[in-house]
This record gives structure tokens, sequence and C-alpha cells, in this order.
């Protein structure tokens, strides 16, 4: 993302089906301004840009999302993109219904505010930071990190933006609500893809932790110990591999659901004998469920915005979900009423037409208590080309966040 640079790149599995998803994540540019004024000192706010439709050459890469995020990591927030899966160097082919896509979009906003809350108190100095930061071979390591026994001391509220171009708005705005998914996450069991972005998490962010102590230590005048230095890089860390050991790595519930309703089948084939396989083999067919790498949220449900660019209504919206039951999510819609949203369109978009934009922009607006806003851009199509239309696109980033991060 010319010209910043990711501060983290990155590897988790999708907790639909264990697809190996790449991300990013940018540190802000600058320290919020609202810091200056705010009692919560240690407040984290993190963002996430989805891209467009993959098959038609969507990627994290994509001009809109880059645009959007500068303007994101000027206000002083951390920025997550990623590639869905069949995009980029993600792994997997885009899906008909979407619901892929959906799960995909979960894991990595469980990854940013697991991250989040993990880190220590945002620096003053980003780039001088970025400096010390640790480079991590792109390869498997040790599963011997316990969450449990990592105690926030400066935990405090976190602030999430969601967000998206095109098809990416269209994910966004069918996510469930803040607290269904971090549910997925809180109960996690052991071995799942949501333990493991949750380990992911905290093993990324407790490194920069104590990368960064040291840093603090050698620049008060104290030495640190050769064992305790790293090697400093003003490259982007890069994580991949696992953390949980491949012994009690499970496969994702949708996997699982594949897989069992095989096995079924063949035990019904297996009936006449009187038992299924699992009873052959001494088990009774179902099994303590490990436990996971904690119990309950540990940190507040965090506060949720949503920007939406260039979104795609009926019929495109409904062709590029093969018209699926995830359009019929009772928690889409209400969502951009109850929380404070800006979708931004322009009135040429070659997908939707302006009055369609038009009426449905404002009855989201009229609803009872609705927080929805929304622009609409002059002479700006869907992919923003035209002459003047990014900035005034920017602008109203620009503007909108100011309001609405605490």
């Amino acid at each position: 993302m010319a010209p910043f640079e990711p501060f983290l790149v990155f590897t988790i599995p999708s907790v639909h089906d264990d697809t190996v998803l790449d991300g990013r994540i940018y540190w802000p540019t600058r320290p919020r301004k609202s810091l200056a004024h705010s009692e919560n000192q240690s407040g984290k706010v993190g963002a996430i840009l989805a891209h467009p439709y993959a098959p038609l050459g969507g990627s994290y890469d994509d001009p809109v999302v880059q645009a959007a995020g500068e303007e994101v990591l000027e206000q002083g927030v951390f920025l997550c993109t990623f590639n869905f899966r069949g995009a980029g160097d993600s792994k997997g082919r885009t899906s008909w219904t979407a619901k892929p896509e959906l799960s995909d979009y979960i894991s990595f906003v469980g990854f940013l505010l697991y991250y989040l809350h993990y880190l220590d108190s945002p620096p003053v100095s980003p780039e001088l930071e970025h400096e010390n930061a640790l480079q991590a071979p792109l390869s498997p390591i040790r599963s011997s990190l316990v969450v449990e026994s990592y105690v926030k001391q400066n935990s405090s509220d976190i602030q999430l933006i969601i967000g998206g171009y095109s098809y990416g708005s269209l994910i966004s705005t069918y996510l469930p609500s803040i607290d269904s998914m971090l549910a997925r996450f809180a109960k996690a069991e052991e071995g799942t893809a949501e333990a493991e972005i949750r380990r992911r998490a905290f093993r990324v962010a407790t490194e920069y932790n104590d990368e960064s102590k040291r840093a603090k230590e050698s620049r008060r005048g104290r030495t640190p110990r050769a064992s305790e230095l790293s090697r400093s890089s003003s490259r982007p860390v890069v994580i991949g591999g696992e953390e949980t050991n491949a012994a009690i790595r499970r496969p994702s519930q949708d996997t699982r659901r594949s897989r069992d309703s095989l096995r079924r089948s063949f035990d019904r084939g297996r009936s006449h004998c009187g038992r299924t396989l699992s009873q052959a083999a001494g088990g009774s067919g179902s099994s303590t469920p490990t436990k996971g790498p904690s119990d309950g949220l540990p940190f507040p449900t965090p506060a949720v915005c949503y920007l939406l660019i260039s979104p795609l209504l009926p019929p495109i919206s409904g062709f590029l979900t093969f018209f699926s039951d995830i359009a019929r999510n009772g928690e889409a819609g209400q969502a951009l009423i109850k929380h404070s949203t800006l979708a931004i369109y322009g009135d040429q978009d070659a997908f939707t037409t302006q009055r369609k934009y038009r009426k449905w922009a404002e009855s989201m607006k009229a609803k009872s208590q609705s927080r929805f806003h929304f622009h609409e851009i002059a002479r700006a199509g869907h992919f923003w080309h035209e002459r003047g239309v990014e900035t005034q696109l920017r602008n109203f980033v620009r503007l909108w966040l100011q309001d609405v991060i605490s």
C-alpha cells in the first residue's frame, strides 16, 4: 500500500474449512488526535477493508481499498486487509454462495480484535517501533503458547470499523452481529481454526511487546543480553505455518460436517452388524470437547461502525451469492441502522442505477433511530477512475472517521 508498508504479513485458516488465507496489518501513520483528549489513552481502533470480486481481479491491492486504507491510517487506526479465498495468494477458489467468504471475513475479525487486545498500548512513534520489528520465517512453529496465562495489564476498549468496497462491502453487510462472531472465538475448542487464529494473534502481538520492551530498555542505557536480541529489519514481519501441534489440530466445522456425513453413511451400511464402527472401536460415537484457549471474551464487546464503498444491491448482489439464504440473515441490514454507517457511491455506477442507490440509501436513513449516512459522488463510476472523484471519496471517508472514532 504505497507509500505505506505493512507491519505484518501473515496467514490464518478460514473458520469455514481451514482454507489458508493471507492478510496484512498496517500500523497507523500517526497517533489518533482524540488520544490527547481521551481518558482511555490505551484505546485502540482497528479497521478491516475487504476487496472486490476475486474472479474480476479483486484483491487487497485494489486501488480503491488502498485509497480508503490510507485515510484510515492517517486517522490513527490499525488497518487489516486480506484476500478472500481464490484471491491473491490465498488458497481455494471463489464460491457461488458467498458463505465461505463470509467465514473468511469473520476469521479476520477474530484475528484483528485479539491482536489489538494482546498488543500493548499504541506506540508514540510507529516508524521507530517498525525498525525494531521481529522478522520471522514463513514456517511452522511449536505449539508452546499458553494464552490463559497471559494477563493484559493495559486491556482497554477496542473500536472496530467493518468495511469493504464492491463485493467486499456486500460481504460485510451480511456479517452476523459482533457478539455472534466473537462467541465463536471466546469458547473455541483446542485445535480448531478459531483457536489457531487466537494463538496466532497472541503470538505476533506478544512477540512485538517483548521486542518493544527490549528496545526501550536499550534506549535507557541498558544493553540487552545477546540471547534477548532479535534480528531487526525494516521489512514487515512475516508469519505463516501453524500455531497448534498437528496432533491436536482439528478441521473446521464445515469440513468436519462433510466427513461426518460420509462416516454416518458408512455406519448405516454396517448397521446390520448391530453396532457402528465407532462402537466397534470401543467408543460411544462422541467425544468430550477439549477445553479451549480460554473461556469467555477477554475484552469488552467492541463498538462497531460500517464503511461501505460502492455497495452492491439487488439483482447484482443476488447473482454473486447465487440467491442463497445468506441475504436472509435477520441481523443483516439492521446493523447498518443500529451502528454508525457510511455508504459512498457514484451516480454513474455501472452496476447500480442512481435511482436505486438513492431509494435504498434514503430508506435506510429514514428508519427509526437510524445512524446510517450516505454520500453520492457526482460523475463517479463503480471503479472510481474519473478525474477528481477519488479525492472526494477520501475527503468523505476522512470526515466520517474523525466523527465516529472515539
